[in-house]
Protein backbone atom coordinates (compact mmCIF):
# COMPACT_ATOMS: atom_id res chain seq x y z
CA UNK A 1 0.00 0.00 0.00
CA UNK A 2 1.36 3.60 -0.72
CA UNK A 3 0.88 6.57 1.35
CA UNK A 4 -1.58 9.04 -0.87
CA UNK A 5 0.96 11.48 -0.65
CA UNK A 6 3.56 9.51 -2.72
CA UNK A 7 3.31 12.10 -5.53
CA UNK A 8 4.84 14.89 -3.67
CA UNK A 9 6.98 12.91 -1.18
CA UNK A 10 9.34 10.27 -2.94
CA UNK A 11 12.33 9.18 -3.63
CA UNK A 12 12.60 10.28 -7.47
CA UNK A 13 11.82 13.72 -6.14
CA UNK A 14 14.11 14.43 -3.57
CA UNK A 15 17.26 12.95 -5.35
CA UNK A 16 16.13 16.09 -8.04
CA UNK A 17 16.05 18.58 -5.12
CA UNK A 18 19.69 19.48 -3.56
CA UNK A 19 17.98 20.47 -0.42
CA UNK A 20 15.99 17.20 0.67
CA UNK A 21 15.86 15.39 3.54
CA UNK A 22 17.93 12.71 1.55
CA UNK A 23 20.42 14.78 0.70
CA UNK A 24 21.02 16.31 4.26
CA UNK A 25 21.36 12.58 5.63
CA UNK A 26 23.08 11.29 3.23
CA UNK A 27 25.75 14.66 4.41
CA UNK A 28 24.95 13.76 7.91
CA UNK A 29 26.19 10.18 7.24
CA UNK A 30 29.19 11.51 5.16
CA UNK A 31 30.12 13.83 7.76
CA UNK A 32 30.05 11.17 10.22
CA UNK A 33 31.79 8.45 8.21
CA UNK A 34 34.30 10.39 7.59
CA UNK A 35 35.16 12.27 11.14
CA UNK A 36 36.43 9.82 13.77
CA UNK A 37 35.27 12.80 16.47
CA UNK A 38 31.72 11.52 15.70
CA UNK A 39 32.50 8.01 16.17
CA UNK A 40 34.95 7.74 19.20
CA UNK A 41 34.71 11.20 20.82
CA UNK A 42 33.56 10.83 24.17
CA UNK A 43 29.80 12.74 24.78
CA UNK A 44 28.61 15.26 27.22
CA UNK A 45 25.06 16.45 26.98
CA UNK A 46 24.10 20.06 27.69
CA UNK A 47 20.98 21.39 28.94
CA UNK A 48 19.33 18.17 30.03
CA UNK A 49 16.05 19.71 30.68
CA UNK A 50 15.70 21.75 27.78
CA UNK A 51 12.54 20.13 25.72
CA UNK A 52 13.37 23.08 22.68
CA UNK A 53 17.16 22.52 21.71
CA UNK A 54 18.76 18.56 21.88
CA UNK A 55 22.75 19.58 22.32
CA UNK A 56 25.96 18.02 23.31
CA UNK A 57 29.87 18.04 22.81
CA UNK A 58 31.80 15.34 21.26
CA UNK A 59 35.71 15.67 22.14
CA UNK A 60 38.81 14.02 20.94
CA UNK A 61 42.29 14.69 21.28
CA UNK A 62 42.17 18.58 21.33
CA UNK A 63 38.82 18.29 18.83
CA UNK A 64 35.46 19.95 19.85
CA UNK A 65 32.17 19.43 18.37
CA UNK A 66 29.16 21.50 19.10
CA UNK A 67 25.96 19.62 17.71
CA UNK A 68 22.47 21.02 18.64
CA UNK A 69 19.06 20.55 17.08
CA UNK A 70 16.11 23.03 17.59
CA UNK A 71 13.11 21.34 18.05
CA UNK A 72 10.72 24.17 18.50
CA UNK A 73 8.94 25.91 16.16
CA UNK A 74 10.73 29.31 16.28
CA UNK A 75 14.00 30.35 16.78
CA UNK A 76 16.14 29.63 20.05
CA UNK A 77 19.04 31.25 22.21
CA UNK A 78 21.30 29.31 24.17
CA UNK A 79 24.47 30.37 26.53
CA UNK A 80 27.62 28.33 25.73
CA UNK A 81 30.28 27.42 28.13
CA UNK A 82 32.83 30.75 28.76
CA UNK A 83 36.06 30.43 27.34
CA UNK A 84 34.34 27.58 24.99
CA UNK A 85 35.96 28.72 21.78
CA UNK A 86 35.15 29.56 18.11
CA UNK A 87 32.46 28.14 15.89
CA UNK A 88 32.09 27.03 12.61
CA UNK A 89 28.43 25.45 11.44
CA UNK A 90 29.61 22.23 9.45
CA UNK A 91 25.88 20.99 8.27
CA UNK A 92 22.67 23.21 8.89
CA UNK A 93 18.85 21.66 7.14
CA UNK A 94 17.33 25.90 7.73
CA UNK A 95 18.06 28.68 4.91
CA UNK A 96 19.31 30.88 7.84
CA UNK A 97 22.46 29.75 9.34
CA UNK A 98 23.02 29.46 13.26
CA UNK A 99 24.18 32.37 14.82
CA UNK A 100 27.11 32.20 17.11
CA UNK A 101 28.67 34.35 19.40
CA UNK A 102 31.74 33.96 22.16
CA UNK A 103 29.39 32.35 24.86
CA UNK A 104 25.82 32.59 22.71
CA UNK A 105 24.31 30.03 20.13
CA UNK A 106 21.22 30.81 17.80
CA UNK A 107 19.49 28.20 16.34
Amino acid sequence: MLNPDYPQINVEKARKEPDSVLHFYRRLVAMRKGNPIMCYGSYRLLWPDDLEIFAYIKELNREKWLIAANFSKTFCRRTLLPGAGTYQELLANTDKPSDFSENEIKL
